[in-house]
């Protein structure tokens, strides 16, 4: 079953380079085919993963304001930290 939860996971995964563009891209486009997503919110879900699905797509590229949309429509939100490196 695909989750908000799942989703936000996946999103943060690259957002923070565990996975490539790549990787949650395909991903998505595997989630597509996923014939159960949460209920409740099955449309946001839908629209989450098709959307990241096609960023693949030359002219469909996401950016950070299109990551932060997403999650927030999934009741998420992105809190970004920087740190000094040594």
């Amino acid at each position: 079953m695909i989750t908000r939860h799942i989703i936000a996971v996946k999103i943060n995964d690259y957002l923070t380079h565990k996975i490539s563009r790549e990787e949650l891209i395909d991903w998505a486009e595997n989630a597509l085919m996923e014939t159960v997503y949460e209920e409740e919110y099955f449309e946001q879900i839908n629209a989450a993963v098709a959307k990241i699905g096609s960023s693949n797509v030359k002219n469909f590229e996401l950016f950070l304001e299109d990551y932060e949309s997403i999650l927030n429509s999934l009741g998420y939100s992105i809190q970004v930290e920087i740190l000094k490196v040594s």
